[in-house]
């Protein structure tokens, strides 16, 4: 709230006095605001994984898991379509809809993906059972694949003008078995590489546990 009053207030100042150095300050701040999607996918998104998946007791875990995989596959499409139908139905401007059916679905898939990093801290804070905690940071980890495979069908639907080499699933509108074939290949490529660095950083710690050992 407040950098959006601070914004509105330097734009002011800058249509009345036309002041350079106001100029300058918010051709920087434009320029700030720019953040590669790539560093937040290959940055910093799987520091933040691994620390969430890390702290989670396996044991618990592994009794919540089809209850947390029923969150994040089926729930994260119900959760795309009803936003993508509040979208669609109350954004407009008085003379017409302001998104498309596809783009209402893609702002959907987006929003879908929830984060409930102070939902769980709150839980601990509370004594909350481990099993609830579990439950909501177990979907937190597996519901930002299926999220963004919906993103990727729909970013497809809405590029329909788009190179196919730029496309998950070629062609003006993308089909069933293309959706299902790339949805496992991530599955189950994501899996794999999940589980070989796993391995990897399994035996750094033991090697650097051992390296310090008394």
């Amino acid at each position: 709230l407040m950098g959006c009053v601070m914004d509105l207030a330097m734009k002011a100042a800058l249509d009345k006095w036309h002041d350079s150095d106001v100029e300058v300050f918010l051709d920087g701040r434009n320029s700030l605001s720019y953040f590669d999607p790539h560093a937040l996918f290959y940055i910093l998104l799987p520091p933040l994984l691994f620390e969430s998946a890390s702290g989670m007791n396996w044991h618990v875990l592994r009794k919540v898991l089809p209850s947390s995989l029923i969150l994040a596959l089926p729930g994260v499409v119900v959760n795309t379509a009803l936003t993508g139908l509040a979208v669609r139905g109350f954004i407009h401007d008085g003379q017409g809809y302001l998104f498309t059916w596809e783009a209402s679905f893609l702002l959907g898939s987006i929003l879908s993906a929830t984060d409930p990093v102070a939902v769980v801290a709150a839980l601990r804070s509370l004594g909350a059972p481990a099993k609830l905690s579990s439950l909501i940071e177990g979907e937190s980890l597996l519901n930002d694949g299926s999220a963004f495979v919906v993103f990727l069908v729909f970013f497809d639907w809405v590029g329909t003008s788009a190179p196919d080499d730029e496309k998950l699933c070629p062609g003006a509108t993308p089909g069933a078995g293309c959706v299902v074939a790339n949805a496992l290949q991530l599955a189950a490529g994501g899996s794999a590489i999940g589980a070989a660095s796993g391995l990897v950083v399994r035996f750094w710690i033991r090697y650097a546990r051992f390296l310090h050992a008394p």
